[in-house]
């Protein structure tokens, strides 16, 4: 059992970068909170960021990490299935 454990000061101050999920946007594994006003698009917004990571395709001009996506639709149910479909369409 380790109680304790110790870091070399290089580790500290030069850490190893970062895995990304949106190069230089959301770091793999960061939690991420989306919000504004009513009907501004960020439903819009977060389909095309979920069909851009499970395509491994490009996102507002940054890479993407090819990943599988869990997508909740927490309101507004009806329709999402096309537009996701209309999203998937237009990045070919």
């Amino acid at each position: 059992m380790t109680i304790l454990s110790y870091r070399h000061i290089s580790e500290i101050l030069a850490p190893p970068a970062p895995a990304w999920l949106v190069e230089g946007l959301i770091p793999a594994g960061a939690g991420v909170v989306l919000a504004g006003e009513s009907k501004i698009g960020k439903s819009w917004l977060a389909m095309d960021l979920a069909v851009a990571v499970a395509s491994g395709g490009s996102w507002l001009g940054r890479e993407t990490a090819h990943r599988p996506v869990l997508y909740v639709v927490a309101e507004g149910g009806g329709g999402w299935g096309s537009r996701v479909a209309g999203l998937a369409r237009g990045r070919g």
